[in-house]
C-alpha cells in the first residue's frame, strides 16, 4: 500500500490524497469492519511515516512491530502490571521502534526528488 498505491498516486493526488487513498485501501484489505476500523488509524500512521521517512522501510518496521505485539498481547495475554489496556503497550513500543526506523531511513535514503514542472 505504501510503495505501490501511495507512491503511485502522489503525483496525481498529492501527498495527502495519496495517503488517504492508501489508508482506505489498507483498511478495506483487512476484510471485516472490526479489523478495518482498527487498520484505518494504523494505515494513516504508516502512510505518514512512509512520507516523512522517504521510504517504505520505517512503515514496514512499524507494521511488523504492530503485528508482533498484537500477537503477543492476544496469544499470551501480555500486559505489564499497573498499565492500561494491552494495546497501549504495543503503541508505545511501536513508536520507539518507529523512531529508530525513521532515523535509519534518514541516514540511508535520499529525500524524494521534487520537480517544479516539466523541463523547458
Amino acid at each position: 500500500f505504501r510503495g505501490f498505491v501511495q507512491r503511485g498516486l502522489e503525483r496525481t493526488l498529492g501527498t495527502a490524497g495519496a495517503i488517504a487513498v492508501a489508508t482506505l485501501a489498507f483498511g478495506a484489505a483487512h476484510g471485516d469492519a472490526v479489523h478495518a476500523a482498527a487498520a484505518l488509524p494504523l494505515g494513516l500512521y504508516l502512510g505518514v511515516l512512509s512520507s516523512l521517512g522517504g521510504s517504505i522501510r520505517p512503515a514496514l518496521v512499524a507494521h511488523i512491530a504492530n503485528n508482533a505485539f498484537a500477537v503477543l498481547e492476544a496469544g499470551l495475554e501480555f500486559q505489564l502490571p499497573g498499565t492500561g489496556p494491552p494495546a497501549l503497550i504495543s503503541i508505545f513500543v511501536e513508536f520507539a521502534i518507529t523512531a529508530v526506523a525513521l532515523r535509519a531511513a534518514a541516514r540511508g535514503v535520499a529525500p524524494p526528488a521534487t520537480s517544479a514542472g516539466p523541463p523547458a
